[in-house]
């Protein structure tokens, strides 16, 4: 049977739909009591939860698996809870008949996303779709249960993929932050070589004979504290620049082959994000670009936990747009040309608990928290020397490189995936529901 002659049904036909339920306010907490509580799906990555805050008396839950469905603008989007969780009025709850199904919906569900830009639900001016409206809602289904199985292992093969990248480029950022706190926070070869546990010709953990000479042998006062011995007390003012990004109005958020890096470029707690960009026709200064591989800080922030504000992202590639130019909430850290300092070096610096501590203890503000101008200048820190910096560039590089690499077959996994979706889910007509 070829796609076109596939049956459609109603989701009502195949799953229960339950509406999200706001319980009241009081109800909140950010102290991780309750559940995780989510008024949109797009409150979280796809299947992975950042909650700001959680419920202790939620009025509706959703299971690990269930599939959640925007109910507010943006209508039509969908996620699966990784766990349980509080769902509020933005959201509706899918849970298949057939449990066999799940994967199957969740994707036919996904194939609509678009559709529904071009659909008003029949509440608010805010855009909300009714129960009545998710039941109406048609969708391809072929009659094989192994035919829909099929499909399902198809684009969920995709989707296992793109999962198994991000962990991945996750590791490899841990194993670099682990490198350089062994290094620089803890000066741990430093400590071995001076409690003579590493000989010379002996390679310990993480630490290659050839690299033993780089390191001294014993520690020494300084203002910071103990520090190997010749190296040096330095501030980030001595050895990068910083640009702060373009201030813009909305009307210059518009279809364009630049892209600003926003807030919401940054992920919670460091690192970046794909979704954060938007499109730019303004002007801009050369400086300003954003090249990827570059260092960016966020110099905002709006949560009320302050997770993002003083945290580090290296941009990464994006093949939709010709160029990135940063926005006013992001600073761009560029080591000095007469430096030459890595950029790994200096964003895991960025990302050290120091930093962050350091830069929450020179934000302002209450709603809105901004990061001063001389935060970035006069952080300090032990800088070692030429040569090291080199032995660490050389190692931890590699594993932001690979982070790279994985980072755009996440892209360009997505868009195959999203490729195959209508034609694997195309129905011929959708008004023929069964």
């Amino acid at each position: 049977m070829s796609t076109a002659d596939w049956p459609a049904v109603r989701l009502s036909d195949v799953a229960t739909i339950v509406m999200g339920q706001s319980p009241p306010g009081s109800t909140y907490n950010e102290d991780g009591i309750g559940l995780p509580f989510f008024q949109g799906v797009r409150d979280f990555n796809y299947r992975h939860p950042t909650p700001r805050v959680y419920c202790s008396e939620p009025s509706r839950v959703a299971q690990a698996d269930d599939i959640l469905l925007s109910v507010r603008a943006p209508i039509g989007r969908v996620n699966v809870a990784d766990r349980e969780c509080a769902t509020g009025r933005g959201v509706a709850i899918i849970k298949p008949n057939a449990e066999s199904d799940a994967r199957y919906l969740e994707f036919a569900l996904r194939s609509l996303e678009r559709s529904w830009d071009s659909i008003e639900g029949s509440g608010s001016v805010f855009g909300n779709a009714t129960k009545r409206d998710l039941e109406s809602l048609v969708l391809p289904w072929p009659d094989s249960a192994s035919e829909r199985g099929r499909i399902a292992g198809v684009l969920g093969g995709l989707d296992d993929k793109i999962e198994l990248n991000r962990r991945m480029g996750r590791t490899l950022e841990q194993v670099a932050r682990a490198l350089f706190r062994s290094w620089f926070v803890d000066f741990e070869p430093v400590r071995a070589k001076q409690a003579q546990r590493w000989s010379p010709g002996q390679s310990l953990p993480g630490l290659p004979a050839q690299l033993r000479p780089l390191f001294p042998d014993q520690l020494e006062p300084s203002p910071q504290g103990p520090i190997p011995q010749g190296w040096r007390v330095a501030t980030l003012g001595d050895v990068v620049e910083t640009v702060r990004g373009r201030s813009y109005k909305s009307a210059e958020l518009s279809e364009s082959d630049t892209a600003l890096v926003t807030l919401k470029s940054f992920a919670r707690g460091g690192g970046y994000r794909e979704d954060g960009l938007k499109p730019y026709t303004g002007p801009h200064k050369p400086e300003q670009v954003v090249e990827p591989g570059e260092v960016v800080l966020a110099c905002t922030d709006v949560t009320q936990a302050a997770e993002v504000v003083g945290r580090p992202a290296i941009v990464q590639p994006a093949p939709e747009y010709r160029r990135l130019v940063a926005s006013l909430d992001t600073l761009i850290v560029r080591p000095r040309e007469e430096v030459e300092m890595p950029r790994a070096f200096l964003y895991l610096l960025l990302g050290t608990p120091a930093f962050t501590a350091h830069a929450l203890a020179h934000t302002s503000g209450t709603t809105v928290l901004h990061l001063a101008k001389a935060a970035v200048p006069n952080f300090q820190f032990a800088l070692p020397p030429r040569d090291l910096l080199d032995a660490f560039a050389r190692q931890a590089q590699s594993a932001l490189d690979s982070q790279q690499v994985h980072h755009s077959e996440r892209q360009t996994l997505p868009a195959l995936r999203d490729s195959l979706l209508p034609r694997l889910l195309a129905a011929g007509s959708p008004g023929s529901a069964r």
